[in-house]
């Protein structure tokens, strides 16, 4: 996340398709983790999302089991808007899927280059799925985990350091669709998408989200 919000910030670069695949890491000389964000095929600039996109650009823009509820909406007011909100959203599905479906390797793999394979997919792991299923099985599958109470025990104990960060962000989420749903019922959906979507997740702005993880992660450093 902070490869992407120094795109975002610096070069004002939107990376529009962030997926478990995209998201990488390498070990430098020293043997500290060093985060990759890679394939910036479907990438804009920050002045596009205001001043229109090309037509390449303005078709859905995702890996479908991480894209964006709004984005994978067929009939949504706002299609041609991809905004920070909506990447933000796919990190929270990066981190879910993974925190859900993998264990710790008590022996870990070795692989023919890069460092051992430390994690694995268990069986019966949950959200199996999100990755054989269409877009409107997914859109509901998503509406549902969003606007309903998130369930901290389908973390898996391997990774149950990540179920606060899961928690929170979740809640920010769900805060926000329900605010733009109102914003529908009322008819205001055209102003609050021009006061609040091209800056925040309906209200859930970026660093609301970004202080929120560095709140939590600053919590683990002293409590291990």
């Amino acid at each position: 996340m902070q490869c992407h919000k120094w795109l975002f910030d610096n070069p004002r670069i939107l990376h529009r398709d962030i997926n478990a695949n995209n998201i990488m890491y390498r070990l430098n000389r020293k043997g500290a983790i060093c985060g990759v964000l890679n394939d910036f095929d479907m990438s804009c600039y920050r002045e596009d999302i205001v001043n229109g996109l090309p037509p390449v650009y303005l078709r859905n823009t995702g890996t479908l089991p991480y894209m964006a509820l709004d984005r994978s909406h067929v009939n949504k007011l706002h299609s041609t808007f991809h905004f920070y909100c909506h990447d933000l959203e796919s990190f929270f599905y990066v981190m879910l899927l993974f925190a859900s479906r993998h264990v710790l390797l008590d022996d870990p793999v070795k692989r023919a280059s890069g460092p051992p394979q430390r994690y694995g997919v268990f069986p019966d792991a949950p959200f199996e799925e999100w990755y054989d299923e269409d877009d409107d099985y997914l859109r509901g599958k998503k509406r549902q985990l969003l606007l309903g109470d998130f369930d901290a025990e389908t973390v898996s104990s391997s990774f149950s350091n990540f179920a606060p960060w899961l928690v929170r962000l979740h809640g920010l989420i769900r805060q926000g669709l329900q605010a733009a749903q109102n914003a529908r019922r009322c008819g205001r959906i055209c102003c609050f998408i021009k006061s609040f979507g091209r800056k925040s997740m309906w209200r859930v702005s970026m660093q609301s989200f970004w202080t929120m993880m560095i709140y939590r992660r600053r919590i683990w450093w002293k409590r291990d």
